[in-house]
This record gives C-alpha cells, sequence and structure tokens, in this order.
C-alpha cells in the first residue's frame, strides 16, 4: 500500500543539506564496477538528495528517528557487507 507524505519547504531544506554533507564525504571515493557508466546514471549529488528525501519520508510516516552513516572514505571497506 503507498501513502503520499507531505514535507514542509524546511524538512526538503535539512534532507538537502544532509545529502550535501553525505556527497562531500564520499567524494574521490572509487565507484563499484555496476556504477562506474556515468552516461547511465543522475549525478550523485541529485541521487542523494532523493534518496535522503524518501528515507526521511519514510521515517516521518512510520514516526522513527531518521538516522544514516556518515563515514570517512577510509573506513568505506569496513562497510563491505552493506549496500549501497
Amino acid at each position: 500500500m503507498s501513502h503520499i507524505v507531505k514535507l514542509s519547504k524546511e524538512e526538503v531544506r535539512a534532507c538537502a543539506d544532509a545529502a550535501l554533507n553525505r556527497w562531500m564525504m564520499k567524494f574521490g571515493s572509487i565507484d563499484r564496477p555496476n556504477y562506474q557508466d556515468k552516461s547511465k546514471l543522475e549525478p550523485e549529488i541529485a541521487a542523494n538528495v532523493r534518496s535522503i528525501v524518501a528515507e526521511y519520508a519514510v521515517a516521518k510516516l512510520y514516526k522513527k528517528p531518521f538516522t544514516f552513516p556518515f563515514y570517512p572514505n577510509e573506513e568505506h571497506y569496513f562497510r563491505t557487507d552493506f549496500p549501497d
């Protein structure tokens, strides 16, 4: 079942700020092979905003805290068992 979650301008702005921070932390990281053909992908910053808005909307719908990991590139190899 689908739901429409209404977000305020302030909520979307906070998601965009978080997306920018996530993008800056991952800047310079090496992409996995399935992400290396950039001609088939939207810009990563746009994808980050879209995914964080979606994650936040789900958290808001289910009245759960919104959290997501920040990790520097040096620690990326610790996340090999997690999806991107």
